[in-house]
């Protein structure tokens, strides 16, 4: 078998790209399901927030010009009148020379125009009096009607993924439904003799499947819904029966990729399809990627990613294509720091190479590792690709690194 259509990363991702812009469906959502997904189209506010002058503190509300000259020394003296509760309608018509008492996130009486901390006063009881020992400017201590967020402006772009913080915003504005785009469905297939599941004891010449879990994660942390994993042996029949009656938008596979006389991932993705698009990539790790497009039984189109074996490998090239091409597409963008490397790094020629990091005070740290040690993996806190044009990156040069 030889390694066909060898590809660099961006024009496979151009490809998934293609593809998922030719998935992109938008469907209406309850925002309390929404987390997770991303807006399809743009939000504006429906009403001004605060909708009533709101206290920041608790205190007294009054009029500032009651408190021009008030300092520690020479305190303003104000009467008290009874204030209304947190959560009703304050219906209190504040005269001159009055202070209300009032709790943070209460409305302000009639005609008051600040409020002043309850620590910058002292109440005499006996007199009814409040003395005020700072002065005070309009709207001191106050969320005027629509200082959070306007009537008709807009909150937050298509596009926008959707976490708690945003669907916290979207509650406090009575939007119940959002428009999104609809979530992709995939399966992940292990293959390989030398793989048992997690839960078993390993012998002589095993290793315990850890792609499933790994890549399957990735998928669900980028939007997309995993409906079955799968452990199989290198078994031809039984890999062909998977792939030809899986019922999903996207297959992965890890395994299987190479040119082992029981790697069947090419032969079996050119058989079903008849499209493969890839057949190599010019990275490091991951060179024996496969991709393909083919059809579903219901004639949609259905993506095929063929990944390498290591887990490393495999997780690197997937979070190098299919994530970046979707952030990408969905301009989600990753979080990048600038960062002095603190030792050489080589690259291999042609290819990009993908170097994990240990980051720390914006220094980047290379982590040593073989392709299988999956340990490096979950240490690294961020990783550099180095252009494959490039023939390394010398001790103490400034980077770019993406955070993991």
């Amino acid at each position: 078998m030889k390694l066909l259509n060898v590809l660099r990363i961006q024009e496979l991702n151009e490809m998934i790209k293609g593809y998922l812009q030719s998935k992109s469906t938008s469907i209406e959502i309850d925002i309390k399901d929404a987390k997770g997904y991303i807006l399809s189209e743009d939000i504006y506010a429906k009403e001004n927030t605060p909708q009533f002058h709101r206290s920041n503190v608790d205190g007294y509300a009054l009029y500032s010009k009651d408190t021009n000259s008030a300092s520690e020394s020479i305190p303003s003296i104000l009467d008290l009148i009874e204030g209304i509760g947190i959560g009703l309608e304050n219906t209190v018509d504040l005269k001159r020379g009055q202070a209300c008492p009032i709790a943070t996130g209460a409305m302000l009486p009639i005609n008051s125009d600040c409020v002043v901390m309850v620590e910058e006063t002292e109440k005499i009881d006996a007199l009814k009096q409040v003395l005020v020992y700072k002065s005070l400017g309009v709207n001191e201590n106050v969320s005027v009607i629509g200082s959070d967020v306007k009537e008709d402006s807009l909150l937050f772009n298509k596009n926008t993924y959707l976490d708690e913080r945003v669907i916290g915003v979207l509650a406090s504005q009575g939007i119940s439904k959002v428009s999104v785009y609809q979530k992709l469905s995939a399966i992940v297939i292990s293959t390989g003799n030398e793989l048992v599941e997690y839960t078993q004891d390993i012998g002589a010449a095993k290793v315990r499947n850890s792609n499933t879990l790994l890549l399957k994660g990735l998928l669900e942390n980028n939007g997309i819904e995993v409906k079955e994993t799968y452990l199989i042996e290198d078994d031809y029949d039984l890999y062909k029966q998977i792939l030809s009656y899986s019922d999903v938008d996207i297959i992965v596979t890890s395994g299987g990729s190479s040119q082992g006389q029981e790697d069947y991932t090419y032969q079996l993705f050119d058989e079903i399809t008849g499209n493969v698009l890839c057949h190599g990539l010019a990275i490091k790790p991951g060179k024996p990627t496969i991709m393909a497009i083919g059809k579903k039984m219901d004639g949609s189109q259905q993506l095929y990613l063929g990944m390498p074996g290591n887990p490393v490998s495999a997780y690197l090239v997937m979070l190098n294509s299919f994530v970046s091409a979707r952030n990408e597409l969905y301009e989600q963008k990753s979080i990048q720091v600038e960062c002095i490397l603190d030792m050489n790094v080589a690259s291999s020629p042609g290819k990009d190479t993908v170097i994990l990091l240990d980051v720390e005070d914006n220094i980047a740290k290379p982590i040593l590792y073989r392709s299988a040690n999956i340990l490096a993996l979950a240490k690294a806190n961020g990783y550099l690709v180095i252009d494959g044009d490039k023939e390394g990156i010398n001790k103490n040069e400034k980077v770019k690194v993406v955070l993991l």
